[in-house]
């Protein structure tokens, strides 16, 4: 089964758990090569887990700029040694061994390798507060055949009895009120209620675990696991600033006249606005100030008329119609396959939407373009 770590969340462990694996537990680190990644074993082989590591990072991070990839993303940033304090490699190793690769700064790459001893107060301080409520079976098959405590309450311990056999035992015991569990002797020991005091137990029996760790350098417990200072970039360069919140600043875009109506209230949008209630700003720097009219060419009456800000796209004919004009001044076109005309004029400066009579102009072209039609029918049928 994999480790499961300090946090006991089945599958994963942080990165700054490793390091203590490695570190304080004795753990050994292997390198799978086809997956280009680490994984540590402990005693016997067993428990193992797999985690990513400054050189496994470094590697996909080069990956990323060999590939013309978008980026990188961390899916969380508390795995990492966030602290600086249990790989002695500064803060955020492996998230700042991204950052130099793909921002190509040798200053954010940490050190390579972790801490050679074990960062004794750090390493205490964390399996306290971390400790594992396990069930039976993962006891027995991690510690075998015995008597084991249960680590997150001095209360309790765990039976494993005939594990090679069919009839098994595990088991998950308590204590009978006001003693603990004594390793040592493995049975239960009184204390009385009143002198009962768990986390006291248990701080005492971390200390007598961890005393083989602290006797690798005791002279450098109280200092060990702080970051190096000649090899750690200044919180204020290696870490993300935060981007600006973006700003929708529209004062250098055109204000213009705006206005909609349609049918027999078409003639409320009026040609020449008197006040200023309806100017708009534009959304963007592409957008003009235009005036548009749809009306009828057989009836000649005004469908609709609108004001406000759009580009010229907005405005073209969209999958047809012909239009008259690119120049300057109004540009009219028939939708296909109707007797609908549109007619519309942009400009580029603010309130200057308030073009001569467009529906004047479009009914002038409609009678130009009619014209032209005739003559040519005169001439068609004079031909034949």
């Amino acid at each position: 089964m994999p480790y499961t770590g300090f946090k006991g969340e089945s599958g994963f462990i942080s990165y700054y758990e490793s390091c203590l694996m490695l570190s304080c537990e004795n753990w050994k680190e292997f390198w799978n090569e086809a997956q280009m990644v680490p994984y540590a074993k402990g005693k016997d082989n067993f428990p193992w887990a797999g985690y990513d590591n400054v050189k496994s990072m470094k590697i996909k991070a080069e990956y990323i700029i060999k590939e013309k990839l978008g980026g990188a993303m961390f899916w969380t940033i508390d795995l990492d040694d966030f602290t600086g304090k249990f790989c002695c490699q500064g803060f955020f190793p492996l998230i700042r061994t991204v950052k130099s690769v793909l921002e190509n700064e040798p200053k954010y790459m940490p050190p390579a390798n972790i801490c050679n001893s074990c960062p004794t107060q750090e390493y205490k301080s964390l399996k306290k507060k971390y400790r594992k409520r396990r069930s039976a079976d993962d006891v027995c098959q991690e510690k075998g055949e015995g008597v084991w405590p249960d680590t997150s309450d001095c209360t309790k311990y765990f039976i494993c009895r005939s594990m090679s056999t069919a009839w098994s035992e595990k088991k998950h015991e308590t204590c009978y009120s006001g003693s603990y569990f004594d390793e040592s002797g493995g049975q239960c020991k009184w204390v009385g209620q009143n002198n009962f005091d768990c986390e006291k137990i248990l701080g005492q029996s971390s200390d007598d675990g961890s005393k083989s760790s602290s006797d690798k350098s005791s002279a450098k417990s109280e200092v060990f696991g702080q970051p190096d200072p000649d090899t750690v970039v200044p919180p204020e360069e290696y870490t993300c600033k935060a981007e600006p919140p973006p700003t929708n600043d529209k004062s250098k875009n055109l204000k213009c006249f705006s206005c909609e109506a349609e049918g027999k209230n078409a003639n409320r949008c009026k040609r020449v606005p008197t006040d200023d209630s309806s100017v708009v700003t534009c959304e963007t720097k592409k957008e003009k100030c235009f005036s548009k009219a749809v009306f009828n060419t057989k009836s000649k009456e005004l469908v609709s008329f609108s004001r406000g800000c759009a580009t010229l796209a907005d405005l073209e004919p969209a999958g047809g119609g012909d239009s008259d004009s690119k120049a300057s001044g109004p540009n009219c076109y028939m939708k296909p396959n109707s007797m609908t005309r549109v007619c519309f004029e942009l400009c580029e400066k603010n309130m200057c939407n308030m073009q001569t009579d467009l529906r004047s102009e479009a009914i002038k072209k409609a009678g130009t373009i009619n014209y032209v039609f005739i003559v040519f029918v005169m001439i068609v049928s004079s031909y034949f």
